[in-house]
């Protein structure tokens, strides 16, 4: 379906979802944030085009440790945020955001280990909670943000 390489190793960074915020961000802030180290961006590609993009970056979650059946968790509950996620108007409904959070996951699971993180935060727009619902995340009771377990 697609290689996902970091945004740096991206061949072309031409890209619309359909939403003009994922895609300003995407255009204006992902190598600008690359360059800050706030965020890490991935990106598939497929033959030459960006079909779909996700970043990362580092997070803690200040919740009861109970939410989590960890009752010696720290606080805050060290995590890493799934900050943005998109996929390429001709790409959508065909498998390439389950291959992009799939791989998100992965990636987190492996950053987990080597940093320690408890969970992967999301805040998804509203229209797209259902989505990670349905990908196994759970909702946080405080606000309208979905985590998954690491």
């Amino acid at each position: 379906m697609g290689k996902v390489v970091p945004l740096l190793s991206a061949s072309n960074l031409e890209f619309d979802c359909g939403d003009s915020q994922l895609n300003r961000w995407f255009k204006k802030r992902a190598i600008e944030n690359e360059a800050a180290g706030f965020s890490r961006t991935y990106v598939m590609q497929v033959e030459d085009r960006s079909v779909g993009y996700y970043s990362l970056s580092a997070a803690a979650l200040d919740i009861d440790p109970a939410a989590l059946d960890e009752p010696s968790a720290p606080d805050p509950i060290p995590a890493i945020l799934l900050g943005r996620m998109a996929v390429g108007l001709e790409y959508q409904g065909i498998g390439v955001g389950k291959r992009l959070l799939s791989d998100a996951i992965a990636r987190a699971r492996f950053v987990a280990t080597k940093v320690g993180a408890a969970v992967l935060l999301v805040h998804p727009k509203p229209a797209a909670r259902d989505y990670y619902l349905a990908n196994g995340f759970a909702p946080l009771s405080s606000n309208d943000a979905v985590f998954l377990k690491l």
